[in-house]
């Protein structure tokens, strides 16, 4: 599919409607329909206030609108030309399942928002060209797998309030990490073999009020 028509009559998308479809460079919609816009490349639901979809052909550098709830799946999926996004959205709360998935130029994303905040499962696997990642919010959760396969990842900033939990199949794979900052007022866990693979690794700073260590944590780490 590489165009896609939305009418006035139109009322909703079902998540995952856009998986592979990465000749999707083409949308319009009708002048008169209420609850949809196309701008920037992006395909807004304004009364969810949801990213449904991107165009396939977007490039460069992607700012997600103001008031933003959620990113929804797919919705970037094999956007190949996107290098970095940027989120003005303070509202946002969720970027979902395979959101960014083969996303394969992305190199920086940064997310900042007073919402408590859910990264979801493989919502940016396979963006293997991935280097900078950076995630403020008063409560950020982590799926297991959200950067599955993003072997690049050199240097990672977290901030956010409540208690954060680092497992070690989240960061285990970080082969080219080289500098991690990890900011909260509350409670940090570092779970077992956690950096165990970053040979790279130069600098860890963790800033929090109390930090609990498993074994091996650095284990083939050299700084």
């Amino acid at each position: 599919m590489s165009k896609l028509s939305i009418s006035a009559s139109f009322e909703n998308f079902d998540d995952g409607w856009c998986k592979n479809v990465p000749n999707l460079n083409q949308i319009e919609v009708d002048s008169n329909i209420k609850n949809f816009i196309y701008n920037n490349g992006l395909l807004i639901d304004k009364n969810k206030n949801e990213i449904v979809v991107a165009g396939r052909d977007l490039i460069g550098i992607v700012k997600t609108p103001s008031q933003i709830k959620r990113i929804c799946p797919y919705s970037f999926d094999q956007c190949t030309k996107i290098k970095s996004v940027n989120c003005q959205s303070t509202e946002l709360e969720a970027i979902d399942t395979l959101s960014f998935n083969k996303s394969i130029e992305l190199e920086k994303i940064a997310f900042q928002t007073s919402k408590n905040m859910k990264i979801n499962q493989l919502c940016f696997s396979n963006c293997s060209n991935l280097k900078s990642i950076f995630f403020m919010s008063p409560k950020l959760s982590f799926n297991d797998v959200a950067f599955d396969s993003c072997l690049s990842i050199s240097n990672v900033k977290i901030s956010c309030k409540n208690n954060i939990s680092v497992f070690s199949y989240l960061l285990n794979d970080y082969i080219s990490l080289k500098y991690i900052k990890i900011s909260t007022k509350s409670n940090l866990y570092l779970t077992e073999d956690c950096f165990s693979n970053a040979t790279k690794l130069e600098v860890a700073i963790f800033e929090t009020k109390n930090i609990n260590f498993e074994k091996n944590l650095f284990e083939k780490c050299t700084m």
